[in-house]
């Protein structure tokens, strides 16, 4: 990746300069002065290139990061309507001394949270390979490219807390990464007035889920 990144740079350059001569050749002074804009033609087609490269590098390296769960089982236990779990308690200052702002966005739409007690099996647990609990999420289709995530539009719900069962109980997770099977509790903050959905981990399909009505008693 990075020496494609550095043979693209120095064919740019190659070209600017070639351009420079050219123009200069047949135009005289005088063609120097569209050597701007056709450098910014070629920045706007590198930028296209570049993109591009990282958009399928990015792709790549997700790809191998979801393979740990292919072909996972999931047993669910239960899904339970919840309370938003308390987030972490945040200093009013910040390190300067001075207050901090007030980050929530008004407009966000109310999300409804749902408590999932599942188990997640690998097919393959003998590897050294993790995988993120948190980085589970759901979408409202089976999800199996990056690029249907890409736009943001699919996905229905994020994990919002998380503990993992450990010696008898749910504890919380002070690590982040699963080295195989792990039974978890995991609370979802899902859009309203969502029933179907798929559970994912990046592009790899988990299972689908039901959720139940958003009712707390």
């Amino acid at each position: 990746m990075f020496r494609t990144l550095l043979i693209i740079t120095v064919v740019l350059l190659s070209l600017i300069g070639g351009m420079a001569v050219g123009l200069y050749h047949y135009f005289g002074w005088k063609g120097l002065l569209g050597l701007p804009f056709l450098i910014l033609a070629l920045l706007w087609l590198g930028k296209m290139v570049v993109g591009s490269l990282f958009k399928k590098f990015a792709g790549k390296l997700f790809g191998m990061k979801s393979e740990v769960l292919k072909d996972a089982a999931v047993l669910l236990h239960s899904i339970t309507p919840v309370a938003k779990p308390p987030q972490p308690e945040r200093s009013l200052e910040d390190a300067d001394g001075a207050p901090e702002e007030d980050e929530s966005d008004p407009n966000e739409e109310a999300s409804h949270y749902f408590e999932f007690d599942m188990t997640i099996t690998r097919v393959s647990g003998g590897d050294d390979r993790i995988w993120e609990p948190g980085e589970l999420i759901l979408t409202m289709d089976r999800v199996v490219t990056l690029e249907d995530l890409s736009e943001g539009e699919k996905e229905l719900g994020f994990s919002a807390a998380y503990q993992i069962w450990e010696d008898g109980a749910f504890v919380d997770d002070k690590v982040g990464k699963m080295p195989g099977s792990q039974r978890l509790k995991m609370t979802f903050a899902v859009k309203p007035r969502i029933q179907r959905g798929w559970l994912q981990y990046y592009d790899q399909p988990l299972c689908e889920v039901s959720l139940p009505d958003w009712r707390i008693s």
